[in-house]
């Protein structure tokens, strides 16, 4: 008689390997996206004038709304990677679709969006840094990337990772 070996249960319940690898994939994703977005931020240029600021120089900068685009270039990285992990959440967790995934899986764009926001301004006050304003002399040009309030687009990547996972469970499904 042949011994076959004891069949090894995994000390791991299913769902929690899958929500441990939708938290890694999401993570990376959103990590990578917010290193990219900081990259890529828009930078303004002035002068430090004689009444303690900064003057700005071309008015085309002061026109474009620096603080929108960076805004806006937030909410549609957001908006993508929402999408993204939605899918995979869906295509890769078959057994364990259904509205808790889905919860999940929005809260975990919410952390997602939290970790773009914090990556991406991090590293472009690393790549732009602006010194001290007091040691500098009037008429030095500075360069600096200006601050944004996320608000809003904190939301738009679990708003869309539940509506894309509602979607693409709806017509994943054979009638």
């Amino acid at each position: 008689m042949i011994a076959t070996p004891p069949i090894q249960r995994s000390l791991v319940p299913p769902i929690l390997g899958f929500y441990s690898r939708l938290f890694l994939v999401t993570m990376l994703v959103f990590g990578l996206g917010g290193v990219a977005w900081g990259w890529w931020r828009p930078t303004v240029t002035g002068v430090i004038s004689d009444q303690d600021g900064i003057e700005f120089t071309d008015p085309e900068q002061v026109n474009a709304s620096v603080e929108f685009v960076s805004f806006a270039g937030l909410a549609g990285l957001c908006l993508f990677l929402g999408i993204a992990v939605a899918s995979y959440a869906v295509v890769r967790g078959q057994r364990f679709v259904g509205p808790l995934t889905m919860l999940v899986t929005a809260a975990m764009c919410w952390i997602g969006s939290l970790l773009s926001y914090s990556a991406g301004t991090f590293l472009a006050n690393q790549l732009v840094t602006l010194p001290d304003t007091e040691s500098l002399a009037v008429g030095t040009a500075v360069t600096f990337v200006p601050s944004i309030s996320p608000g809003m687009a904190m939301l738009v990547a679990p708003a869309v990772a539940i509506v894309s996972y509602w979607v693409i469970v709806l017509l994943s499904r054979e009638a």
